[in-house]
């Protein structure tokens, strides 16, 4: 990963946002700093309703979409 990351220009984060130049050279980047303290300065009440509303609502959304938009054909088609 850590090699495939430096052949197209990005970088490898670790969960605790740590940044990776090797698998022995592990540094915290610069454009991370924001987040980091983002992170330790919020409640995690706040952290899981967010990430409700970042990561899982829009799979919900994109998952009932796609269902409405089968039904539609399979009603037209007639593929019941």
């Amino acid at each position: 990963m850590i090699e495939l990351s430096k052949k197209i220009g990005a970088r490898v984060r670790g969960d605790e946002l740590e940044t990776y130049k090797s698998l022995e050279e592990v540094y915290t980047h610069p454009d991370d700093l924001k987040v980091i303290e983002r992170i330790k300065n919020s409640s995690p009440s706040v952290d899981h309703r967010g990430y409700f509303k970042l990561t899982i609502l829009p799979r919900i959304k994109v998952v009932i979409f796609f269902s409405v938009v089968f039904m539609l054909i399979a009603n037209i088609f007639n593929l019941k």
